[in-house]
Formats: structure tokens, C-alpha cells, sequence
């Protein structure tokens, strides 16, 4: 249980000492081990601005509710953060050079919700 995460997300109120077993719908999905990508969704909701990480499976949404990948706090900082990625995106899809660069650059590992970055490139289909 030495995963590292942002305070609130490690904190009591969220992850803290828990460690679910199997039985239990766990363990936490760990993005070092597993790709994140077979048990989560990263939507952005034009409608409502939102950037919201969905559940496909009981272990992601264990892994959801008890780490609080969709408090509000969290979701207004990441939606904010996605909706600069969604004008990169959008630019992009124009044929914008200077956008397809800057939306790759947010799909590396190393950045932050690179994975909305990537589900935004296939999803606007940028080569």
C-alpha cells in the first residue's frame, strides 16, 4: 500500500491504510502495473465542461470511489486542465501543427491526465 498519490487521495478520507482484497472488489488499479485504459473511460462532457473518469468494471469503480478520482474538487481542477486539451484537440482536428504537437506532448506518460489526452486523439482522430 506504498502508492504514491496527492495528499487528499492518500488521505484518511479517501485511500488512507485501505487495501481491498479481491473478495472485497479490490485490489486498486495500479497505472505502473496495469494499463488504466482497460478499466476506465475518460470522458469530457461539452455539454457540462467536465472531465470525468467512468467506471468499466468493479475493481475501477472500487478504485474510484475509495481514491475520489471523481470528488469535486478534483474534477473541477482536471476539467479545467481538459478543456485547454480540448481546444489543443479541436485545432488539431483543423490541421493546426502547432496544436498536434501540444496535444501528443499531453498524451506522455509523465503529464498530467495524459489519459484524457490520449481518448481526445482518438477520439478527433489525429495522426
Amino acid at each position: 500500500n506504498l502508492m504514491l498519490g496527492c495528499e487528499i487521495c492518500n488521505g484518511s478520507g479517501y485511500k488512507g491504510d485501505k487495501f481491498p482484497e479481491a473478495d472485497e472488489g479490490g485490489p486498486f488499479v495500479n497505472p505502473v502495473d496495469e494499463n488504466p485504459d482497460t478499466f476506465f473511460k475518460f470522458e469530457f462532457d461539452p455539454s457540462t465542461g467536465l472531465a470525468n473518469v467512468i467506471s468499466n468494471n468493479t475493481r475501477a469503480s472500487i478504485t474510484e470511489k475509495e481514491l475520489g478520482l471523481n470528488r469535486p474538487d478534483l474534477v473541477k481542477h482536471r476539467s479545467y486542465v481538459v478543456r485547454k486539451m480540448v481546444f489543443a484537440a479541436i485545432k488539431a482536428n483543423e490541421g493546426d501543427l502547432d496544436a498536434i504537437r501540444e496535444i501528443k506532448k499531453c498524451c506522455l506518460k509523465e503529464e498530467e491526465y495524459s489519459a484524457f489526452a490520449k481518448a481526445l486523439v482518438e477520439r478527433f482522430k489525429i495522426k
